[in-house]
């Protein structure tokens, strides 16, 4: 079970439902012999918990994996305008007083296929 927080949640809500699970297991065992404040409680559960998510990825395991896949995208995936951005362009600067404006405007239009 991985510890991420499912959409809706608060922040830590999934490793603290899962630590509230485990004490309530700590204590049956022990037959509510033990306060659930008391510290014994609470390094047994820390333990469960640890030996739980001993081999979980880390997070510089996580992250280097998705740096990896991110480097594996083509560059021009995440660069191409959609037909509507391009069209939004040709509208957005057409007529434009400013030369960089007009020179988008033209370049929108070119790759549309509009200007002949």
């Amino acid at each position: 079970m991985n510890l991420f927080d499912p959409p809706g949640r608060p922040f830590g809500y999934t490793w603290l439902e899962e630590r509230t699970k485990i004490e309530d297991h700590v204590l049956r065992r022990t037959k509510h012999q033990i306060p659930l404040y008391d510290m014994r409680v609470q390094f047994r559960v820390q333990k469960i918990q640890d030996r739980l998510h001993k081999y979980d990825p880390t997070f510089r395991e996580r992250q280097a994996k998705w740096n990896a896949e991110q480097a594996a995208r083509p560059k021009t995936e995440m660069m191409e305008l959609t037909q509507a951005e391009l069209e939004h362009l040709a509208d957005l600067f057409a007529g434009a007083n400013d030369p960089l404006s007009a020179s988008i405007g033209e370049k929108a239009r070119i790759a549309l296929g509009t200007v002949a």
